[in-house]
């Protein structure tokens, strides 16, 4: 049975053999889901060529007030 892609991702980072290598990419360009992948988004395009996904956050910033103040 296949690994999900969070399955493979934590057995690799556990350094431990997944099913697969661990596949992603970070971004796609609009032209070439356009043109090549007949305007799929980015997560059929994941899903077409068998790529794992990988949602990117970034960090929240939060500040007291008085630490803005110059």
């Amino acid at each position: 049975m296949a690994m999900t892609s969070r399955e493979r991702m934590l057995t690799a980072l556990d350094n431990k053999r997944p099913d697969r290598l661990p596949c992603q990419v970070h971004g796609w360009m609009d032209y070439y889901l356009k043109t090549y992948l007949g305007g799929a988004d980015w997560y059929k395009a994941n899903r077409r060529l068998g790529f794992d996904y990988a949602i990117y956050v970034s960090p929240t910033y939060r500040y007291e007030p008085e630490t803005l103040e110059k």
